[in-house]
């Protein structure tokens, strides 16, 4: 059994607000009035994805700031004198800091005017790209996480291991990837599982350089998912992808193609169990599909010709769940607790492409779940408290199913890239693989505004353990 412990302490002054969350996003502003910085005034946020409403208060300097919200459409408010402004609106997005400055107008005893600007796109160092789900929706291209992370600037899929991607030239495994902040690299070699459901992700983050301290134990660039969290409506979908491998064309190999209609079925369910209290969303995937294969033709040998490649047929079975609480403790307290499993069976499955004949197939179980609960807490007008306990398992069961020593034993051709043949590799029998991790996370936020500049004070301790058995 091999155990890594990971412990990142971190304590930062930053300026200007540059401080990010994994799971949430993060608006601030200066509020002035008639071109001076305004002190006092009452900053109110809303919006479809958050429960009731979050208020702030601008400081000496007239910045107001709202950490851990979550990413969606706001509509913000500004509060003087009793008088309520006109509302203007900002986009957050996930794991990173919008700037929206508000500018009160007076002179009239009308309602005041909010005129909300721009920030300049240098305001923040962090090169970030965010895409969601419906943008996506609307691409030729597949819309899992790691297809979606490749329309970033800087990533690309070419690399030596499937699964992984090189972000601004780094290596696969150098790259850290999270699903509603749990780490779910695979802990060999980096892959990113696909511990999500198509249709309940809504939206992923690609931070490929200047990235933050918080996320630690990694060098090279982050990817950040968030899957939806359902709302005061409820709202619901459902998708069945078609595919037939008759419907792809032969290569000159000329292989089999079977007759055979596959389904990947998607739903997604989410909506209000107690308004501004308590919200639930749930989704699933069921796919089960064939694939054509063929194995490779042995080569010729002296007085012989090379053999017939064997046409067969991979069956892969998958079926993905997941569950979403989101609650409301208090006006300034809030949890979320979510589970995802995923069930995996193969047929004919193989370890490599390259394999003679069909006695290198074997079955294979995958089981994969990821557990986590996170609580965010505003203390007081400037303190802010992240806490979140997260575990992902992932189990491996493939290879032999006999313990005879020569058919039990996996041969390779080093003569032809190592080709397999006579038995699967690994071992079926024996007891299942674990790649497991767990991550403690504690964080806390203190917003400063007395005069001399406005800052955001973040401690943090994270301690992240990952087993391979």
């Amino acid at each position: 059994m091999r155990v890594r412990r990971a412990f990142v302490l971190s304590v930062l002054t930053l300026c200007a607000f540059s401080a990010f969350a994994q799971t949430t996003a993060s608006l601030t502003g200066i509020v002035t009035l008639d071109g001076r910085p305004y002190a006092g005034a009452t900053v109110v946020v809303t919006s479809p994805s958050l429960q009731g409403e979050r208020t702030a208060i601008s400081g000496a300097s007239g910045a107001y700031h709202f950490p851990a919200l979550p990413p969606g459409q706001y509509t913000i408010k500004c509060k003087r004198d009793q008088l309520f402004a006109i509302a203007t609106s900002a986009t957050l997005e996930l794991a990173q800091t919008t700037r929206a400055d508000l500018q009160l107008i007076s002179g009239s005893p009308d309602p005041v005017t909010v005129v909300g600007e721009r920030y300049p796109a240098v305001y923040d160092p962090q090169v970030a790209t965010t895409l969601r789900l419906d943008t996506v929706d609307r691409l030729p291209v597949q819309r899992n996480q790691l297809a979606t992370a490749q329309l970033a600037p800087g990533v690309s899929a070419n690399t030596l291991s499937n699964g992984v991607l090189s972000i601004s030239g780094g290596p696969g495994y150098d790259n850290l990837v999270l699903i509603n902040g749990v780490v779910v690299n695979e802990n060999t070699r980096g892959q990113m599982r696909p511990m999500y459901v198509e249709d309940a992700i809504e939206e992923t983050t690609v931070l490929t350089g200047a990235v933050s301290a918080e996320y630690g134990r990694f060098t090279g660039g982050v990817v950040n998912t968030i899957t939806k969290s359902g709302g005061e409506l409820w709202s619901g979908s459902v998708r069945d992808s078609l595919s037939n491998p008759s419907w792809s064309a032969q290569s000159p190999a000329r292989e089999e193609r079977e007759d055979h209609l596959n389904h990947v079925f998607e739903a997604t369910l989410g909506g209000s169990i107690s308004r501004d209290r308590l919200w639930l969303f749930t989704s699933g995937r069921w796919a089960k599909n064939d694939t054509a294969r063929q194995t490779i033709a042995i080569p010729a040998g002296p007085g012989s010709v090379a053999s017939t490649p064997i046409s067969y047929t991979e069956s892969n079975d998958q079926k993905r769940y997941e569950g979403k609480l989101t609650g409301r403790i208090s006006a300034s307290h809030s949890v979320v607790a979510s589970y995802f499993g995923i069930d995996t069976t193969t047929d004919n499955s193989r370890f490599s492409n390259n394999i003679y004949d069909l006695a290198s197939l074997t079955e294979r179980d995958d089981p994969d779940s990821l557990a986590a609960i996170r609580f965010d807490g505003v203390f007081g007008p400037s303190i802010l408290v992240e806490a979140q306990i997260a575990r992902r398992t992932m189990g491996l069961s493939s290879g032999a199913t006999t313990t005879d020593l020569i058919a039990g034993t996996v041969l390779m051709d080093r003569a032809n890239s190592n080709t397999r043949f006579n038995s699967p590799s690994l071992c079926a029998i024996c007891e299942s693989e674990q790649r497991d991790n767990t991550d403690i996370l504690l964080k806390a936020h203190a917003f400063v505004d007395r005069g001399l500049g406005t800052h955001d004070l973040v401690a943090g301790l994270d301690r992240f353990e990952e087993q391979h058995l």
